[in-house]
């Protein structure tokens, strides 16, 4: 849900590689991504699957992702509207 934050912690052994839940990946035009918020919009970042641990993906993002809000939850339903879905 937008606003809710999640705590994404940088993995010691590698620059910008982070673990977030499964739930926070979309893909789409066979690129992964995550939605961050920025002010009052979101923003899709893309990210680079390293791996997976439990429900939670091993990602490498190009830029930083400390402190950022990351969209965890209705990811598919923007996901729908990037694709145009759902319109009337």
């Amino acid at each position: 849900m937008v606003g809710q934050q999640v705590l994404a912690t940088p993995l010691v052994r590698s620059a910008n590689t982070y673990r977030l839940p499964r739930s926070a990946v979309f893909q789409l035009a066979r690129q992964n991504y995550v939605l961050v918020r920025s002010g009052d919009s979101l923003t899709a970042q893309e990210v680079e699957l390293l791996g997976s641990q439990g429900d939670d993906y091993l990602l490498r993002a190009s830029a930083g992702l400390e402190g950022a809000e990351v969209l965890v939850a209705s990811v598919s339903a923007v996901q729908g509207i990037l694709l145009g879905l759902g319109g009337e």
